[in-house]
């Protein structure tokens, strides 16, 4: 047409060509002749155009994406020239091809069997029959030791179907967990099941774990369970012990008017594993009914985890007492607390000494009043009131000079003595000791001493002393009464003076020798430590 001539025949092509047809493949296939005719005047001549012919892109197409069942497909070839155009149509069969290799993609896990038969599904040969996996042939191979992804090709005459075998790391796990619990407790295999996990780490519920083994809670001993899944196992043990549990307490003795609360006859509780229990997760019952103000017996029951203990409250009367007495005595006397202390109780009725016992007020023995002294014990007080009196007590006596050969009488130079009371002493009750020797000059001592309690009831303790000096002398004129009384001295002794009789002075040098030589003893001893150590 319009000089242009294309020529073209029909031909067939399998069905793997089929999918694979290109537009050069399909010029050559149909044998195609494309020629432009050019006129040179007169004369003409043809040109080869086959290399300028287009095919039909969408039948093209048609023909490589046509089912495997063939067919025969419409194929236009096309010769463009100058805005001329000429085109042929042919058919193309494409032979039938039911080849087909089936295989899938799977996921395994570490440890896991595997054979190129468990990825493999089916074949067909080009007519649709049935092919057997032995007649595939397979390239690849699968590390199930180590994870990763492989590839396994399936091959059968020319058809490939190649899928990927994932080898991925197992996660399967069962965990659980030892226990120790006692007779008598309740127990299930759940108790000890903690988790559960698939080969992709994803929980397994209790239920679909296998459990073997069972515990015997009315025994004490030891009993493995084992909790099985998909091949993986975990076992534990369940100790069976007998409870440990106790209660301590104590009975006691209280006083009226003393204070108490339950905890002071609680003295320990241990749970059934031995562990201390504190006191606040122990029940207590009837601690109420104590009553601190009645005497008598009260019970009180302390209660945990089924174990009870019951102890005795006695409530006594309480005897606690503290005696003194008022008391007179005079100033100078000596005086302590315990002058005036009788006695003390506690409430349990035992003495109690008067170290124990707490004293205030003091005592002034050298002004007359009265003081307030009180003694203390355990909430009983006892209040003593100690009169210090006036103290009249003194002695009085007058020096004096006699003349040679004189005449002298203790009473001339005695003036006066009185009591503590004020009463006047005689001087029949007046020891006198010493000497005057009238035959020779000199200076005589003679001692006046009175008993400053005479006539009271501490009569005989205390002597009050006090001396006169007695001069002789030589043609001296002397005053009747003793001497010429510009020169007479007057000598006073008060009570402040008196001291303890002899007897009891005694007493206090023994005490203060005895000291003393203990005292030397101890000095003795440490002196020849120190030297045995050097």
């Amino acid at each position: 047409k319009d000089q242009l001539r294309i020529g073209a025949t029909n031909f067939t092509l399998e069905y793997k060509d089929a999918l694979a047809l290109t537009e050069a493949q399909a010029v050559t296939k149909a044998k195609t002749a494309a020629f432009e005719e050019v006129k040179n005047g007169v004369n003409s001549n043809a040109q080869d155009r086959t290399n300028v012919v287009k095919v039909d892109e969408t039948q093209l197409k048609a023909i490589q994406d046509g089912p495997n069942q063939g067919g025969t497909y419409p194929l236009t070839y096309t010769l463009e020239q100058d805005s001329k155009e000429v085109e042929v149509v042919i058919q193309v069969k494409v032979e039938k091809d039911l080849t087909t290799v089936n295989a899938h993609d799977s996921k395994i896990y570490v440890g896991d069997s595997w054979s190129a038969a468990d990825n493999f599904d089916s074949a067909l040969n080009k007519e649709g029959e049935t092919v057997t996996f032995a007649d595939i042939v397979v390239t690849g191979s699968v590390d199930t030791t180590t994870a990763g992804t492989y590839p396994v090709s399936y091959k059968y005459n020319d058809t490939v179907t190649t899928v990927n075998v994932t080898v991925k790391d197992n996660a399967t796990e069962v965990n659980a967990h030892d226990s120790t619990i006692y007779t008598g407790d309740t127990w299930s295999a759940k108790d000890n099941f903690d988790s559960a996990r698939d080969k992709d780490g994803n929980a397994v519920t209790f239920a679909d774990v296998t459990v073997e083994g069972t515990v015997d809670n009315t025994q004490a001993g030891t009993y493995p369970i084992t909790y099985k899944y998909d091949g993986f196992s975990k076992t534990i043990q369940v100790s069976v012990k007998n409870p440990q549990t106790a209660i301590y307490a104590h009975d006691s003795v209280v006083y009226t008017g003393d204070t108490w609360t339950a905890k002071d006859n609680f003295d320990r509780a241990i749970d059934k594993a031995g562990n201390a229990v504190a006191y606040k997760d122990v029940t207590v019952e009837d601690a109420a009914d104590v009553d601190l103000a009645t005497p008598g017996t009260y019970s009180v029951t302390y209660r945990y985890a089924g174990i009870s203990k019951v102890v005795q409250i006695t409530v006594k009367p309480r005897l606690t007492k503290v005696e003194s007495h008022d008391s007179t005595i005079y100033a100078g006397d000596t005086w302590q607390a315990k002058d005036n202390f009788d006695a003390a109780t506690n409430k349990k009725g035992d003495n109690v000494k008067l170290a124990d016992v707490t004293v205030t007020g003091q005592v002034d023995t050298q002004t007359p009043g009265t003081y307030e002294v009180t003694y203390r014990y355990d909430g009983v007080t006892s209040v003593s009131h100690v009169t210090v009196l006036q103290n009249h007590a003194k002695i009085i006596v007058h020096d004096s000079k006699l003349q040679l050969n004189g005449k002298w009488d203790a009473k001339d130079n005695f003036v006066s003595a009185m009591s503590r009371t004020g009463s006047e002493i005689p001087l029949s009750n007046v020891k006198v000791t010493g000497k005057v020797n009238t035959k020779k000059a000199g200076t005589y001592k003679v001692t006046y001493t009175i008993d400053p309690n005479e006539g009271t009831a501490d009569a005989g303790k205390k002597e009050l002393s006090v001396v006169a000096n007695i001069q002789v002398v030589e043609k001296e004129m002397v005053v009747k009464g003793g001497g010429d009384p510009a020169e007479i001295k007057q000598r006073t002794a008060t009570y402040r003076e008196a001291i303890p009789r002899t007897g009891d002075q005694m007493n206090l040098w023994i005490v203060l020798l005895g000291v003393c030589l203990v005292g030397l003893a101890l000095f003795l001893w440490i002196n020849r430590q120190r030297r045995s150590h050097k």
